[in-house]
């Protein structure tokens, strides 16, 4: 049998989806069900299925079952474990494990319990949300506190498409917020933290402090995003203009960082006497180093995990299976937080893999079809490396493409144009800023002149990034799909790329008075996926709907009548609009989510900035 670890890591995906949307008692009831299912397929049709079948249905089976009550188990952990404490004055001891996020009047931080009112406890992760004093300092990374505080009841989901902030702290393995007045903190010890956790902040601090020493505020967090994809500090709009002009995976580690930090190592170790056995374990320390030093973000985990493993397999002469090197690093993500695979960067950085694995050969090669019979440019290194770059992005986006529609609700016809002119500047500036990094002990006058280059260089990014963010078709809303068309639009985007596969493959099967052809597929798939986005909510006749719209402080409401008149009573509003955009925020993903493209009437109720937004 071919690759059981990637039947293993499907499986375990299968089982987590099972244990995420059924309770308990009904996700055991759904798994015996397919248990039950793929026995009696089996004695059905034991005459014509052969033993690597029969092994792919047992290990994909005991996969699903494990790994569903494994998801339910943790589900009911976070769900319980601290609601005795909920809303209660507690008295805690933990440990500080991030630096500070400063809001208006709070300071926050990720903090490791050890004891909630004496007893001990798992070392579970919360966020510390410390009232700001300004006679109180900043507490530091690894400083062990007490103090007295109140455990927050987090909410879910309040409106259809609306943020599950309570579900989205489980995918990054936080049980919940706390809450506390600075006075109330007591520092019990500092560096309460391993070795290897202090130096990797030190050397983040260190990194953070060189560039914020020597540029402005906007660039330096930029750079600091690109080379370490530290964007606390990232200004909001700057973050929607990357969003908007489809680069934002750009200041994320990932794979680039990791072969950029390959190539550097390699030219670096070579100048040694080391052998190549020594240097390649030289190489899995350092990334799993840098690893650490980025925060292990599901993006650096994916591809400095895959990197290893194909590092390893060359030590023991191996051949790098691709398939299943993502599959480990899949495996190892979920064992660790089986929620992870919610969160849209583990989405997006793995459908992206997949989808590179999938299109970019085809692409590719017909790019270099259409290149090469221009007689003028044939051959041409430029243009291949134009084709190369061209053919990574589209594929790329294409598998990334129904993930995105799904949680942004758009579409972007500018996201080729804007990564390829944009990827060659980023890659630059990750690579200059490494050098500067490393020469920063220099003397200021030499350096100073080096960080302005990486400053302009910086500029240009955010000013063409702003450019193809301006641009209308950067941006095109569409009505969000459902779960079943997301599917769908995954079933046309393979249908279409492997149709003559698909026809082999059925010309070979001899299924009696069935006939296939893959372009009806292909045909009846869309027509159905343009029906799912297109068509509006049905409303009987005889009924009107109304939804009230949870916005905050303020009110809101939508009215649906049974003629498809849509109307909308106030759009809530912010005291601080330039913070947080209910419009876009609420309003316009919860209108999506109904398949609403129009509103037909809007009142007003009165003026307050509470239920509407006004400009002066």
């Amino acid at each position: 049998m071919k690759r059981p670890i990637f039947i293993i890591a499907i499986a375990s995906i299968n089982g987590i989806l099972i244990g995420r949307y059924f309770k308990q008692s009904i996700s055991l009831f759904v798994l015996l069900l397919i248990l039950l299912t793929s026995r009696w397929l089996y004695l059905r049709y034991k005459g014509s299925i052969n033993k690597d079948i029969t092994n792919i249905l047992i290990i994909y089976l005991l996969s699903s079952i494990i790994f569903g009550l494994y998801t339910n188990w943790l589900n009911k952990q976070y769900e319980e474990k601290y609601s005795r404490y909920y809303d209660k004055d507690v008295k805690i001891i933990g440990t500080i494990i991030s630096d500070v996020k400063e809001k208006d009047y709070t300071n926050s931080y990720r903090i490791k319990i050890s004891s909630i009112n004496g007893e001990k406890i798992d070392k579970d992760t919360f966020i510390l949300k410390i009232k700001k004093n300004k006679e109180k300092s900043h507490l530091d990374y690894g400083d062990k506190i007490y103090f007295n505080g109140l455990v927050e009841n987090t909410k879910g989901r309040k409106n259809e498409n609306g943020f599950d902030y309570k579900f989205y702290l489980k995918t990054i393995k936080i049980y919940g917020i706390m809450y506390t007045e600075s006075d109330s903190v007591k520092i019990l010890k500092k560096d309460n933290m391993d070795i290897i956790e202090l130096v990797s902040n030190k050397i983040t601090t260190k990194i953070k402090n060189i560039f914020y020493k020597s540029m402005p505020g906007d660039t330096s967090n930029l750079e600091l995003g690109i080379l370490l994809g530290y964007t606390e500090k990232l200004d909001k709009d700057l973050i929607d203009i990357f969003k908007d002009s489809s680069i934002i995976h750009m200041i994320a580690v990932s794979g680039q960082h990791i072969a950029y930090l390959e190539i550097m190592a390699q030219f670096l170790i070579k100048r040694k006497n080391i052998g190549i056995r020594k240097r390649k374990i030289i190489l899995i320390l350092l990334i799993l180093f840098f690893m650490k030093l980025t925060g292990e973000t599901v993006s650096i985990m994916r591809a400095g995990i895959c990197t290893i493993i194909s590092i390893l397999a060359s030590l023991i002469h191996r051949k790098n299976d691709i398939k299943n090197t993502i599959a480990i690093s899949i495996l190892i993500n979920i064992i660790s937080n089986p929620f992870s695979i919610f969160q849209i960067g583990m989405k997006l950085s793995y459908a992206g893999t997949i989808g590179i694995l999938l299109f970019y050969k085809k692409i590719n090669n017909r790019l270099n079809q259409i290149t090469n019979s221009m007689s003028k440019i044939k051959d041409s290194k430029i243009m291949s490396w134009i084709n190369q770059s061209i053919s990574l992005t589209i594929s790329a986006s294409i598998f990334i493409l129904p993930i995105s529609v799904h949680n942004y609700s758009t579409i972007s016809l500018s996201f080729v144009l804007s990564n390829l002119i944009i990827a060659p500047l980023i890659a630059v500036a990750m690579i200059y800023g490494i050098i500067l990094i490393l020469i920063s002990l220099l003397p200021q006058f030499v350096t100073n002149p080096l960080f302005l280059v990486l400053n302009y260089i910086l500029k240009i990014i955010i000013q063409t990034a702003t450019f193809f963010s301006k641009l209308k078709i950067s941006k095109i809303y569409i009505c969000t799909p459902t779960i079943i068309e997301t599917i769908i639009l995954y079933l046309i985007i393979l249908l279409v790329f492997y149709r003559k596969s698909l026809k082999n493959y059925f010309n070979r099967i001899e299924i009696e008075n069935i006939r296939i052809n893959v372009k009806s597929l292909i045909c009846i798939a869309t027509i159905i996926a343009i029906l799912g986005f297109t068509a509006f909510k049905y409303i009987p006749q005889d009924k009107i709907i109304i939804s009230f719209i949870d916005v905050g402080q303020g009110d809101s409401m939508l009215i649906e009548t049974p003629y498809h008149k849509k109307i909308l009573i106030d759009g809530g509003g912010s005291m601080t609009p330039e913070n947080y955009d209910i419009g876009e925020q609420i309003l316009i993903p919860f209108l999506l989510a109904k398949k609403i493209k129009i509103i037909d009437y809007v009142l007003i109720s009165h003026f307050d900035t509470d239920h509407v937004r006004t400009e002066y």
